[in-house]
């Protein structure tokens, strides 16, 4: 602007003087350059300011589209042929007989439980000839999902309508046992440890206590193959929460009319019932040779996609 003043005023100036009919002006050349000097200067800075006007247009078009794309380039696409990801899901405490677990080392994919009860049966028995008898070896024999199987089918047996919370974490229950006459309501909550020889300890027993509220069921029941411990049975006494050992389980089992007796060990012992189920993806395991002078365990095929841990082999 102000340069454009300054021509306004030495045109103003020079037509003046033309038209007072005054002699020539020596410096009237001058003023000419002068006043075609700063048109040209006006013209290059309105040039120069027009195109940083579409510079900074154009730079507000496209960053929305630059921080919409990711930093490396790529597309957010996966390849279809590219393997899966997979997602940092812990899992609970493992249902297999043994040690107490422990937290995982790794993660594995939530898997949703069975819409089914209990698994198929497999194409016939694999375990030699069936039994014919219940006894204590041959609960013990169970893997931890048959055992399960088999605490829930005692209740149903019972007229209880029961099943099995599946595959993957359970929250501290195996089994809901229904109301009788509502099966819409919870009467008591299971769980079930089939460890062959260390007991169930005070920990376990708080967890299932706890878990009893959150399904608002009326009692709380824990299986223990090996029994419990003196801190366990402390907590238990005086409170809607049973303790069933392996021996106890028998007896309510030997209690029950012959018929049922039949029946439910023929639904136990079916196909497999001894080679440990995967707590992951519900498969049975493989048997696999300990190394450095370790002991066998079961494996999961399945091991490198849900993580499963390993159970160590009881001979």
């Amino acid at each position: 602007m102000f340069i454009y003043r300054i021509a306004a005023v030495l045109a103003a100036l020079t037509s003046s003087a033309a038209s007072a009919g005054a002699g020539p002006n020596p410096f009237m050349p001058i003023i000419k350059v002068a006043v075609g000097g700063l048109v040209v200067i006006a013209a290059v800075l309105l040039m120069i300011g027009l195109i940083k006007l579409l510079l900074v247009m154009t730079m507000k078009r496209r960053q929305p589209q630059r921080s919409g794309r990711p930093a490396t380039g790529r597309s957010n696409r996966r390849d279809p042929k590219s393997p899966l990801r997979r997602e940092p899901v812990l899992i609970a405490a493992s249902k297999h007989d043994g040690v107490e677990p422990s937290p995982p080392l790794r993660p594995a994919p939530t898997v949703k439980p069975s819409s089914a009860p209990f698994a198929e049966p497999s194409a016939g028995p694999v375990n030699g000839s069936a039994p014919t008898v219940w006894s204590i070896a041959l609960i013990r024999e169970l893997e931890w999902k048959r055992f399960e199987e088999l605490c829930a089918l005692f209740w149903q047996r019972k007229g209880y309508p029961a099943r099995l919370t599946g595959a993957g974490a359970d929250g501290g229950v195996d089994v809901v046992i229904a109301d009788q006459r509502d099966p819409a309501r919870t009467f008591a909550v299971a769980q079930c440890k089939s460890w062959s020889s260390k007991p169930v300890g005070v920990e376990a027993v708080r967890a299932l206590w706890g878990a009893r509220d959150h399904f608002k069921a009326q009692l709380a029941l824990f299986y223990g193959l090996s029994g419990f411990t003196q801190d366990a049975r402390a907590f238990a006494e005086g409170k809607h929460l049973k303790l069933i050992s392996g021996e106890e389980l028998l007896q309510q089992i030997e209690a029950m009319p012959a018929a049922d007796q039949a029946t439910l060990l023929a639904e136990v012992t079916r196909g497999d019932y001894t080679t440990p189920t995967c707590p992951t993806c519900d498969i049975k395991m493989s048997r696999r040779p300990g190394r450095d002078g370790k002991p066998d365990f079961w494996g999961c095929n399945n091991y490198r996609r849900c993580g499963a841990r390993p159970i160590v082999c009881r001979s």
